[in-house]
């Protein structure tokens, strides 16, 4: 009798071994979530037999209307002012979530303070789950941007109306300070007395007038200071500090101001927001960079791979009434907490720019994965005027040092 006890007792305790494995494990993936599950996922497996692989132009768009942001949908169906453009239809995949994006988000403990701040955060996503337009631009502005980078960007400034397309091309070198989430250190570099979060270094090489110049930014753990930037130009030998009202100044005859950059690229305080729910939206998200065509002249680019992705969808405004957008409406993906896709309104409420991105998995740091925009397509529909570009080189979880940012690496061009 006691032998069958004690194997009755032992059973029990591997059923509760096994069972507290499952229960961590399922516990672990549920902190950062992919966008469908279940039956959900069942759901869009099920649509996507009838449209994976179909192309959609100005002549099936209509069908996938309610799938698309509506200043898409008008661009696409606006021929005559916009041109014939097309995009494919492809799977669901998830995104990939790296060792460090999950151990942060899962330590973390934030909360938002009375003065719109972030507090708490170490690393990872705030907000794995948020409950409003506020919590979601801390988790965009919280992206660890694979804790380093470099990129090199190849695109055109174009006029829409002429057809007329104006080259440009630079580089862009960024580290995060803090808010590291899988390059050594993590989640911050020791001694970061100046409390920056992340700090970047462009230079631009054309078109020719603003060949060399090259702009050092810093942006602050502390997100209700403003972020510093400095310029060298070379045509004046000199720097200068760029104050932040010239934040919002179109960059290097581009179409694309500081405040755009990744969608949006400003202080989370500085805003007020408004969530206004969840919306399926076709994002390119594992995009194939050499299908994506577009003739000179062109303002956007044809041959997305676009797949269906339960975005959260916010809508925004500056509190100083005479910040140039009016509002803004972010359609941001779930899994990577990325914009990918932002219209914006001008001062009288007419739709002034809309920014979208196509985004792709690349390796990182000692083979781990991750996500980052590989073209950006920044339109100015009241002009008929586009800047795009494509990223055909890039490096996640690089490493700097730290000395690279600075003023005074900035001085050194100059000798």
């Amino acid at each position: 009798m006691d032998r069958k006890r004690a194997a009755v007792l032992s059973f029990l305790i591997l059923l509760i071994f096994l069972f507290g494995i499952a229960y961590q494990g399922s516990a672990e993936e549920k902190v950062l979530k992919p966008c469908y599950e279940g039956e959900e996922l069942a759901k869009v497996k099920e649509w996507e037999k009838a449209w994976v692989g179909k192309r959609i132009d100005s002549a099936t768009v209509d069908q996938v209307k309610d799938l698309l942001p509506p200043a898409i949908y008008q661009l696409m169906k606006d021929t005559k002012t916009w041109g014939e453009h097309w995009f494919e239809i492809v799977p669901y995949r998830p995104l990939p979530y790296t060792p460090g994006k999950i151990k942060y988000t899962k330590e973390g403990n934030c909360r938002i303070g009375p003065n719109d701040e972030l507090i708490g955060w170490a690393a990872g996503v705030p907000f794995p789950e948020p409950k409003s337009g506020l919590e979601i631009a801390w988790n965009f502005e919280s992206w660890s941007h694979s804790d380093g980078f470099f990129n090199s960007a190849v695109g055109y400034t174009v006029d829409g109306k002429i057809k007329y397309d104006r080259k440009l091309a630079f580089a862009v070198k960024s580290l995060h300070w803090a808010g590291r989430c899988d390059v050594p250190p993590t989640p911050e570099f020791p001694d970061n007395t100046k409390g920056i979060l992340r700090a970047s270094w462009l230079e631009s090489s054309e078109p020719t007038e603003v060949k060399g110049q090259t702009i050092l930014q810093y942006c602050y753990k502390d997100r209700n200071k403003q972020d510093d930037s400095w310029v060298w130009i070379p045509s004046l030998r000199k720097i200068r500090h760029i104050s932040t009202a010239q934040r919002t100044n179109i960059e290097g005859g581009s179409d694309i101001a500081t405040d755009d950059d990744y969608g949006r690229n400003m202080i989370p305080a500085n805003f007020t927001y408004k969530y206004l729910g969840r919306k399926e939206v076709l994002l390119a998200r594992h995009q194939d960079i050499g299908v994506l065509k577009r003739p000179e002249g062109d303002c956007m680019y044809s041959g997305m791979q676009k797949e269906k992705v339960n975005t959260y969808v916010v809508e925004g405004a500056n509190k100083n009434p005479s910040y140039p957008y009016s509002k803004f409406i972010w359609y941001v993906d779930p899994e990577l907490w990325h914009i990918v896709t932002a219209e914006k309104f001008d001062r009288q409420g007419k739709l002034l720019k809309v920014i979208e991105y196509c985004l792709d998995v690349r390796p990182s740091y000692q083979g781990l994965q991750d996500t980052y925009y590989i073209t950006v397509t920044c339109l100015d529909v009241q002009r008929v005027h586009s800047t795009v570009s494509t990223l055909p080189e890039i490096n996640l979880g690089q490493e700097f040092p730290l000395s690279l940012f600075t003023v005074n690496q900035l001085q050194r061009l100059g000798r």
